[in-house]
């Protein structure tokens, strides 16, 4: 298998909207898709300059995140808050794809606290001297 090797903003483009493609056949909504998009675009950029691919990976992971997330977010919302669907339909795919690269360190931090706590509770680390 031959992989692709994108060097080019074209090429960029073309798989970035290759994810997008992919994500409405799976039932994601175009519009969270592109939102998501953009918004980690936007993340990307008020952060220091990395390499251009740290940057189409935040990009595609903000779409994809954006493109599952926000439907389900948004049904939640509107049912609790009795507000109309389109009220939450740009606020959402935004939100999730800007806030999910500040929201996944502290998420890993978290799970990483838990687990150590439940391997010395099972008896996985010996305190005792």
């Amino acid at each position: 298998m031959t992989t692709l090797g994108v060097t080019t903003t074209a090429g960029h483009v073309i798989s970035l909207s290759t994810f997008g493609f992919y994500g409405t056949l799976l039932g994601m909504p175009l519009e969270a898709l592109v939102l998501g998009a953009v918004a980690g675009a936007l993340q990307h950029g008020l952060k220091e300059p990395g390499s251009r691919k740290n940057g189409i990976l935040v990009i595609i992971v903000s779409m994809v995140l954006a493109g599952s997330i926000s439907p389900l977010a948004i049904a939640y919302l509107s049912l609790s808050l009795g507000l109309e669907q389109e009220v939450f339909k740009a606020a959402i795919p935004v939100a999730v794809g800007f806030g999910w690269s500040w929201a996944a360190p502290l998420l890993n931090d978290s799970l990483r606290r838990l687990l150590a706590g439940w391997i010395n509770k099972l008896g996985g680390q010996n305190n005792e001297p």
